[in-house]
């Protein structure tokens, strides 16, 4: 995974890599300890070591459960001076391809034997006459039979129960329905990878969860992963990471071999109990920092419920999200985007009398970014506040993140920029336009709006720029409106980029006209292209006539 993006995009997750494959050689009974191990009751067991690189003594054991239809491979790390952290990795046998399930699991115990976690490997079968959830109970008592003989293998007897696809959503079973015998304090966590779940029981009480989804054929996992993190957040379960790694598919995201692998590493750091890798910048963190407690959050719009409507999503709405995301569109794939929840503008600022009064609207964003408005217009045009998608009230948990090759274009830099962050956030929308942008504002400043965002007023915030020539004032207003990130004359915004890894303010920002060098202004206004370049963004041109125009204003 990309910790850091150098150019405008949203946050990147690594490739895919081929699934590793474990051969193994069979050879005579090793042990993981200092005395003989036996295997688990009822199973035949040998015991063989990894070809390859695998470090001298980590062994595994092959355990057939067959009575339950239950197979148990225990694969051992080196022995250190505690007991080893320990996975129990479920997942059904494949069919047709029995083989390739068989890859899966033994890759990732390789993987993580390699990191000295002990990894179970617990396969079962779904058959016509054995369908599932029925397994459910049997993988319980294997899992249980291998904690209570722990100490005879020397793992830890707190395991890290996970699994994929349908095992996913039999460890999520196992974890959160009380039935099964799993209290939360006895299990170390629980890894669901590309699962689906229904209507999961969440329980405040729940065991520390990673829900991780890629990106596949159908966004149902996704989908899924998405509600199951909600529904154990809704409940107040205290350690929940939901994570949807969009550049990898379901077979490359149980792929955890090799050095520097992001969701292997991931996966290691869960089971030891150790914060996600990568830094506060990582994909990773980035998905904890903008979780259920974001520093930034469009949820106080809430307590004004009864204004709330809620409407279905179509095509305009959708194409206007994407639009936002570019290049990562599929970060969305979490979200089904069936209905959005709004609050009529006009009807929001009557129901707050404390925002003043007034025929002007400002709105200023979380990043300091301002639209004005008249108040004839909402009458006309009737915006809505979208404060909620789908089942999500806090919509600056979905968002892109983007950097720059520069900060200033007048000074040298010497400390590393951080990385950025842009939110949907709160937004103005027009349901009955047939436009994609409500106010057509090139600089989404109509996004990530808060209930701070607010103001009416008598005097109108854009007066000086009414008052210059028509065509300048219509650059300084229009859908790219220079205003909205800068001043002039005491008018207009000081917008600023936000850190991604906390949501405050960067150090740069959008500066005053005035104050910019008097040369600098002049190559920003007519080389637009070669400046935009070195910063690595997308230029915002004004014409000749226009540059000439501000150029004179500024300087008287």
């Amino acid at each position: 995974m990309n910790a850091r993006v150098k150019r405008e995009c949203p946050r990147t997750w690594s490739r895919g890599l081929a699934v590793a494959i474990l051969s193994l050689a069979t050879g005579a009974c090793a042990c993981a300890g200092t005395g003989a191990q036996r295997p688990l009751r009822g199973a035949s067991a040998t015991s063989t070591a990894t070809v390859g690189a695998t470090p001298p003594r980590a062994s595994v054991i092959h355990d057939v459960v067959a009575r339950d239809d239950v197979h148990v491979d225990l694969h051992l790390p080196v022995p250190g001076d505690k007991p080893a952290p320990c996975l129990v990795f479920v997942h059904e046998r494949g069919w047709p391809a029995p083989d390739d399930k068989e890859r899966v699991g033994a890759g990732i115990a390789d993987a993580l034997q390699r990191r000295g976690i002990a990894v179970a490997v617990v396969s079962f079968g779904v058959s016509d006459a054995h369908p599932f959830p029925g397994q459910v109970e049997a993988v319980a008592r294997a899992v249980k039979e291998l904690v209570r003989r722990a100490s005879e293998y020397a793992i830890a007897a707190e395991p890290v129960l996970a699994g994929d696809e349908l095992g996913a959503s039999l460890v999520t079973q196992l974890a959160l329905d009380a039935r099964f015998g799993f209290e939360p304090t006895k299990v170390r966590g629980v890894i669901a990878m590309n699962g689906v779940y229904e209507a999961p029981k969440a329980r405040p009480d729940a065991p520390p969860f990673m829900v991780v989804s890629a990106h596949g054929d159908s966004p149902a996992s996704a989908q899924s992963s998405r509600a199951l993190v909600r529904a154990l957040e809704r409940v107040g379960a205290k350690r929940v990471h939901g994570y949807h790694a969009s550049a990898r598919d379901p077979r490359s995201l149980t792929n955890l071999s090799g050095e520097h692998n992001d969701v292997g590493d991931l996966v290691a750091a869960f089971v030891r109990g150790e914060p996600a890798p990568g830094g506060p910048e990582s994909a990773w963190a980035l998905s904890d920092t903008w979780s259920a407690t974001a520093p930034i959050s469009s949820e106080p719009f809430w307590k004004d419920e009864r204004l709330v409507v809620r409407r279905p999503i179509d095509a305009r709405f959708r194409a206007m999200l994407r639009g936002v995301y570019g290049e990562m569109v599929r970060d969305l794939e979490p979200w089904p985007l069936a209905t959005y929840d709004a609050i009529d503008l006009a009807s929001y600022l009557r129901a707050h009398p404390e925002l003043g009064s007034g025929e002007w609207v400002e709105m200023t964003n979380a990043r300091g970014e301002k639209v004005v408005l008249r108040r004839s217009e909402l009458d006309r045009k009737k915006p809505v506040i979208v404060i909620g998608i789908d089942d999500d009230r806090n919509l600056f948990r979905m968002f892109v993140t983007y950097n720059v090759h520069r900060s200033y274009s007048w000074k040298p830099e010497t400390e590393p920029r951080p990385l950025m962050v842009r939110h949907i956030g709160a937004f103005l929308y027009l349901p009955d336009d047939e436009k994609v942008s409500p106010f057509h504002v090139a600089t989404l400043a109509d996004m990530a709006l808060t209930t701070a965002s607010f103001r009416v007023t008598n005097v109108d915030p854009l007066a000086v720029a009414r008052a210059v020539p028509k065509l300048l004032g219509a650059t300084l207003t229009n859908e790219q409106g220079c205003l909205q990130c800068h001043s002039l004359r005491g008018d207009g915004a000081r917008a600023h980029h936000l850190r991604a890894a906390d949501g405050q303010v960067a150090e740069a920002h959008g500066l005053p006209f005035e104050e910019y060098p008097r040369d600098v202004l002049r190559r920003f206004l007519f080389e637009q292209e070669a400046v935009s370049k070195s910063f690595g963004v997308s230029p915002l041109t004004v014409s000749e006539a226009v540059a000439n125009q501000l150029l004179g204003v500024v300087a008287r």
